[in-house]
């Protein structure tokens, strides 16, 4: 007896076709279910030039999130300027304390610099409470809500902080607690 080939290729093109299909409408049905609320992970930029891209000197990788007010904020945003991404979360002490410290930067008012706080992966609800609640400013809490742009930066450790020139350039980061005179010295040595 012999074996039809042309038959068994069918039939594994036709499984094949079938999983794929699966495979869309689990995706579609996911998204449904989680709201309709997307991130842009890197808009009009290469996003496999982004991975691995922490290294002192590189380009920091873009993001665009929304804040607690539904405004979507753009990396772009803070060109010109330098600045410091703080990703952080409610449920971590140290990430709370570094809220805080960056908090108490923001309320001396200090120009020469900005100051990103990315939550990483909660609802909006609780980071809005938490921060009504503590009495900070809102306006630069952006939430990282499936964590796709703490993986582009690897902040796997919370609270993870990242001086961002004004050219765009990661020029240091540091992981766990930093004061905040150690954090005007690491921006100030590459501030205009």
């Amino acid at each position: 007896m012999e074996v039809d080939q042309n038959k068994y290729f069918k039939m594994a093109g036709k499984i094949l076709g079938i999983l794929f299909l699966i495979i869309i409408l689990l995706n579609v049905l996911a998204r449904y279910l989680v709201g309709g609320d997307f991130q842009i992970i890197a808009d009009g930029q290469d996003f496999a030039q982004n991975i691995g891209a922490t290294t002192s000197g590189n380009p920091a990788p873009y993001f665009e999130l929304q804040n607690l007010n539904g405004k979507f904020v753009k990396f772009s945003d803070f060109s010109g300027t330098p600045f410091v991404v703080l990703f952080w979360n409610t449920w971590n002490e140290n990430s709370k304390k570094q809220f805080d410290i960056l908090s108490g930067l923001i309320r001396k008012g200090d120009n020469s610099f900005n100051i990103v706080a990315i939550d990483s992966q909660q609802d909006r609800a609780i980071v809005l409470d938490f921060i009504e609640k503590g009495g900070y400013s809102k306006k630069e809490v952006l939430l990282d809500k499936n964590g796709a742009i703490s993986d582009l930066y690897e902040a796997r450790n919370l609270p993870v902080i990242y001086f961002i020139d004004d050219n765009g350039l990661l020029r240091d980061s540091y992981i766990g607690l930093l004061g905040e005179n150690e954090i005007v010295d690491k921006i100030s040595k590459f501030k205009n």
